[in-house]
């Protein structure tokens, strides 16, 4: 055999009209069958025998009952991949002489199972001894309509294509093709192709051995949801322990993988590798012993849920099946079948409901039938059913029983009903979701004469502009205002970790006061708590809130905290004009869910400096939201960072400030042939150097015509001349900031500047003095005189002496 005929051929063969016909309706097919995936077996070859086959031939006769071939099979699992001589199957023609008629033949037919055909097929072949001429090896497919020839072989063949010169060693003729093809039946014949006949002398024989197949799997997997009325397939809300049931099936190269995922990641699998008859080669990698190497089927299962392992809320529950062919999946065809349902775990009783407050007709006093609102807290499981509630005493002591309402996440209730007589009583509100959990219960005072304070609000507690040695930062909050006596005071005590006092009560006075500027804390290093609380003209005293301090970004006493965003105004990214401030805000979380009463350092770094500014600490609420004021100033990264144990989290917003220089002159008025003064100052910081363009109107638009570089205050003045201005005319100045780098504002505009310019006066013209003829004019202090010809020596010294006595 020639040194080509050891690789398969690597350019399509030359085909009849009917292998193209062939050809066009495995096109058709492949394109209809896009879920088909494709698997590779090896036959006779790798320890594996031969795959099911037939054999058949045209020859039988009263003289050769049997026919005038052999058809011989020792694929008995010796060899390796490809096999050589250790496994082979054999076609040979056993008459000693004459002649074999033209057409006479022989084969092995390999026809695949239902839901399986092949895509590609091939083997390797040897003639040897007296392949004599005229006899043929081919290799020929048929689908149900169609059959081509795919490879030839004997004696005088150009070895190119897909016909080959006979040899006594074994070659590949793999793939010859170079396409895939869909055909049900694969032959190996050995033929008579000589119209004359085929010499019978010697031993005429042609082999077969290492046979691989492409297989397509025409049935892919099956998987489909059981029990669908149940309530977790149903897409009702559940919790505890659920079942997912489901069958999987395959009909063509068996299953291979099944998976159950929830929100995409695997939580239960089943691989059926120890089951599937495969095997693996360094010639064809992992390929099967069978059509069908894996287990066939329906398979009913029903695997567990522990729905408490996952976020309450709506999940994608996904079953997955895969068969080989898809496992396989030759050419890009890999894949699984796969079914979703959406399914709802709730196993988080619901929160207590948020600003309980009593509604009454007359706030004022006692009366024995009010109602209730409230906010529902923040929940990702099952919806509100029902609203449980009772009222008690001060002491916590029943005295009205429990009262149940149904309704769908209700935020109000009417028509409660008190007891008769006035006193301190507190309504008590708890929440009952769909699964049947029941949150904590929140408390609110039923209102009478008297009304302690609500407890502050939105605390938040701010370091100074001040080394970390100083002793006072400032605290602020929000008052909630009752109609009650009016807050006159807050107070509040600093307490260490163990709880201990270490700065006794302080008050600080003042009408709603709202603000502490110099809070008293300790100077030593650490973490501690602030307490604070208020109290009334009536001397009714408030609910306390705790909030930490420290005098620089330290730990945090909440830890789990996972995220955490910032904003100005709402987006990541605020643009305000020059003297505007806003304000940051945030919100930190863990999984969704709140960190609240937790402190969020805010630094502020200008954009043109590298350094950054603390400006204080502010304290997350009940839905893990901060809030922090942020004055006006030039453009600038707004940083917030918490530091949960020893982890930080950081996150930023951009504000960016449009300048609005100052404009300014002297003279509002002023007149042609003189000039107009200006000036004007930019904010800093760094407003060095920075250009300012003066701009005149010029119909709708503005008109450039002088430019300056501000000094190192921010200062600028400059002038303009006025030259042609001839009649009255009224100029609308502005000075434009141009951005500039390294300045950290936004270009902006003065505030328009009129200017009116009227004509220069006009000069008056010197009156004409007329003498008498014989008379010359000489002019004396100022007065014009008629001096006479011989009078001049006298006048003269008479004019020198009137300078003198002027002097």
């Amino acid at each position: 055999m020639s040194p080509r005929t050891s690789h398969p051929a690597k350019r399509p063969v030359v085909i009849t009209s009917c292998l193209m016909a062939l050809a066009f309706a495995i096109m058709l097919v492949g394109a209809a069958d896009a879920k088909a995936a494709y698997y590779k077996m090896v036959a006779c070859a790798g320890n594996n025998g031969a795959p099911p086959y037939s054999v058949g031939t045209n020859t039988t006769s009263p003289q050769n009952p049997g026919g005038i071939f052999e058809f011989h099979v020792w694929c008995n699992g010796q060899g390796g991949d490809p096999p050589g001589e250790h496994a082979l199957m054999r076609i040979a023609e056993n008459q000693p002489a004459g002649n074999a008629g033209h057409g006479a033949y022989g084969h092995f037919v390999f026809d695949t199972p239902s839901h399986v055909h092949f895509k590609t097929a091939g083997g390797y072949t040897r003639q040897f001894n007296a392949f004599n001429d005229g006899w043929r090896a081919r290799f020929w497919v048929a689908s149900a309509s169609s059959t081509a020839q795919i490879m030839t072989q004997g004696a005088g063949l150009p070895n190119s294509g897909g016909q080959w010169a006979s040899t006594g060693t074994f070659g590949p003729h793999l793939w010859p093709i170079g396409q895939l093809w869909d055909f049900t039946r694969f032959v190996y014949e050995m033929q008579c192709v000589r119209p004359a006949g085929c010499d019978r002398s010697n031993y005429n024989a042609t082999d077969l051995n290492g046979l691989v197949f492409t297989l397509s799997d025409d049935s892919p997997a099956g998987v489909a949801f059981t029990d669908t009325g149940s309530a977790l397939l149903a897409g009702s809300w559940v919790r505890g322990t659920q079942h997912s049931t489901f069958n999987v099936s395959d009909l063509g190269s068996g299953i291979r993988h099944e998976r159950m995922r929830i929100d995409g990641a695997q939580v239960w699998g089943w691989d059926h590798w120890s089951e599937c008859n495969t095997s693996s080669s360094g010639l064809n990698g992992e390929w099967a012993r069978a059509y069908a190497p894996c287990p066939t089927g329906t398979h009913g299962r029903s695997i567990p849920i522990n729905t408490a392992a996952y976020p309450d809320g709506a999940r994608t529950l996904q079953i997955c099946n895969q068969d080989y062919s898809q496992y396989q999946g030759l050419f890009g065809t890999a894949g699984e079948t796969c079914s979703a349902r959406t399914v709802r775990f709730d196993n988080t009783p619901p929160g207590a409901p948020s600003g309980l407050h009593v509604t009454s007709a007359n706030p004022e006093r006692y009366l024995d039938r009010f109602g209730a609102q409230f906010a529902l807290p923040p929940n990702q499981g099952s919806p509100i059913t029902k609203v449980h509630y009772e009222i008690v005493n001060a002491a916590g002591d029943i005295v009205k029983p429990k009262q149940v309402i149904t309704a769908a996440n209700p935020t109000a209730i009417t028509g409660i009903e008190g007891p008769a007589k006035a006193g301190d009583y507190r309504l008590r509100i708890w929440l009952e979701d769909e699964v049947g959990l029941n949150g904590p219960a929140a408390t609110a005072s039923i209102p009478r004469d008297t009304t302690p304070p609500a407890a502050p609000q939105g605390v938040s507690v701010t370091a100074p502009n001040t080394s970390r040695a100083a002793d006072g930062v400032d605290l602020r909050w929000h008052n909630i205002v009752d109609a009650g006596a009016p807050i006159d005071s807050a107070r509040y005590q600093v307490l260490d970790g163990a709880g201990k006092v270490v700065i006794p009560a302080v008050i600080v006075g003042g009408n709603n006061v709202q603000a502490v500027a110099d809070l008293d804390v300790p100077s030593a290093a650490g973490s501690y708590q602030l307490r604070l609380w208020l109290t009334d003209a009536e001397g009714n005293v408030g609910a306390p809130v705790i909030a930490p301090l420290a005098y620089d970004c330290m730990r945090s006493p909440t830890s789990g905290a996972q995220s955490l965003s910032a904003t100005l105004g709402g987006q990541p990214a605020q643009t305000v004009a020059q003297g505007q401030g806003t304000a940051l805000t945030g919100v930190l979380s863990n999984q969704g869910e709140a960190v609240a009463t937790a402190p969020v350092c805010v630094y502020s770094r200008v954009e043109t400096d590298a350094g950054r500014e603390f400006l204080g600490i502010a304290l997350t609420g009940p839905t893990g939201g901060y809030r922090f004021p942020v004055p006006s100033g030039p453009s600038r990264e707004m940083i917030a960072i918490h530091r949960p144990d020893q982890r930080q989290l950081r996150a930023t917003a951009t504000l960016k400030t449009i300048v609005h220089p100052t404009l300014r002159t002297p003279r509002a008025v002023i007149r042609n042939k003189s000039a107009a003064y200006f000036e004007g100052e930019i904010p800093g910081p760094h407003n060095d150097q920075v250009t300012i363009v003066l701009q005149v109107k010029s119909g709708k638009g503005w008109l450039a015509f002088r430019r300056y570089r501000t000094r190192g205050d921010g200062h600028y003045e400059l002038k303009y001349p006025f030259r042609r201005t001839n009649r009255p005319t009224t100029y609308e100045f502005r000075a434009q900031v141009r951005e500039t780098v390294g300045y950290p504002y936004l270009q902006g505009d003065s505030d328009p500047l009129i200017l009116r310019v009227l004509p220069a006066r006009a000069k008056r013209p010197a009156a004409k003095h007329h003498c008498r003829k014989g008379a010359r004019s000489v002019k004396r202090r100022g007065k014009v005189r008629c001096v006479k010809p011989k009078q001049r020596g006298r006048s003269q010294k008479a004019a020198s002496s009137s300078r003198l006595s002027a002097k």
